[in-house]
């Protein structure tokens, strides 16, 4: 069940792909835009996307008792469980790049408050905020996941658990407005294959410089849109992980991430396409940089 959100139109499409049929916006021409994720009748993410002169903020309520780790340089750190958290991007934006301040503010306290000039983890940055968006988190739930307590009215709500399906496993990334449309409807700007790695690459793995096929149903593909950005909210069903020990929030340090995700060679088969694990490999023979398609 999604409300207030408006599915994706794609009766004039020459091609579909994978996010074609899933895919519903939460519209705003305004500068601020919320919604609120619901597992069993109650609110267990809350999501607000506003914008203000020369910046932009993202902020993603969770609930207690959720375990936090932080990336840095392929290193995990964690932070402690969670209590009346919520995490915060703090954007600046300048041109086409995007930088900005990531941190979790927990219990009232944001651990990294005035290290940001000695403590890298908080930094996340796009060069190119157009086409590269930047990634703001990953969730992963349990069905003992909690619930949180919205302090106003949120009308656009998505359901977690449809039938027999329960989208486990979230992932937020900060785009320019319109992005997600792009990947749906297949544009020459956002190519297929861009749309393929978006919706199919584990964001966790990246930061292991590696590459791993998300093994899972076709997410709720959903944009939280304000007047010049959009949150993308990918929810979907994890084969591999189909009920978390411990429900989870992972963020990361990043520079640049799609630009590095795509800096890899590839090659297509009867079989398929194959891509390489590491970035910035070797070229091998019979294959191509995967940019070219781009």
């Amino acid at each position: 069940m999604i409300n207030n959100a408006i599915k994706h139109n794609f009766s004039r499409q020459e091609y579909v792909g994978e996010l074609t049929g899933c895919s519903a916006y939460f519209p705003s021409s305004g500068k601020a835009n919320s919604a609120r994720a619901m597992l069993h009748g109650c609110d267990v993410l809350l999501f607000k996307l506003s914008e203000r002169e020369g910046a932009v903020d993202a902020i993603i309520t969770i609930p207690d008792d959720f375990s936090s780790i932080h990336y840095f340089r392929n290193q995990a750190t964690t932070d402690g469980i969670t209590k009346d958290a919520h995490l915060t991007y703090h954007g600046r934006p300048k041109r086409k790049k995007m930088t900005g301040e990531i941190h979790l503010v927990n219990d009232g306290q944001n651990r990294f408050s005035g290290q940001s000039n000695r403590v890298a983890a908080p930094l996340s940055i796009s060069s190119d905020i157009k086409t590269h968006p930047l990634p703001i988190c990953r969730i992963e739930l349990n069905l003992r996941a909690g619930k949180v307590q919205p302090r106003n009215s949120i009308s656009n709500v998505f359901e977690l658990h449809l039938g027999n399906v329960f989208f486990n496993t979230i992932e937020v990334y900060l785009a320019q407005a319109g992005f997600l449309h792009s990947i749906a409807s297949c544009t020459p700007s956002v190519r297929n294959v861009l749309g393929s790695i978006f919706v199919f690459t584990d964001m966790q793995s990246f930061y292991a410089d590696t590459l791993c096929r998300r093994a899972g149903l076709y997410p709720q593909a959903l944009a939280l849109q304000t007047k010049n950005y959009e949150l993308v909210i990918l929810a979907t069903h994890e084969y591999k992980n189909t009920s978390y020990k411990e429900n989870t929030l992972r963020y990361f340090h990043t520079k640049d991430y799609f630009k590095n995700l795509v800096s890899r060679s590839c090659a297509a088969t009867e079989q398929g396409w194959f891509v390489d694990q590491k970035s910035h490999a070797a070229p091998k023979p019979g294959f191509t940089s995967l940019k070219t398609f781009l």
